[in-house]
């Protein structure tokens, strides 16, 4: 959760390191439903 918190003060439109991240995002995601 505080890695979502940190991705919107960066700005999650922010495709340039959205496009590395993604995959990340997804773990995330999977991890947090």
């Amino acid at each position: 959760k505080e890695a979502i918190r940190e991705l919107k003060k960066y700005g999650i439109p922010n495709y340039e390191t959205g496009e590395r991240c993604a995959k990340v995002i997804q773990k995330i995601y999977n991890n947090s439903c």
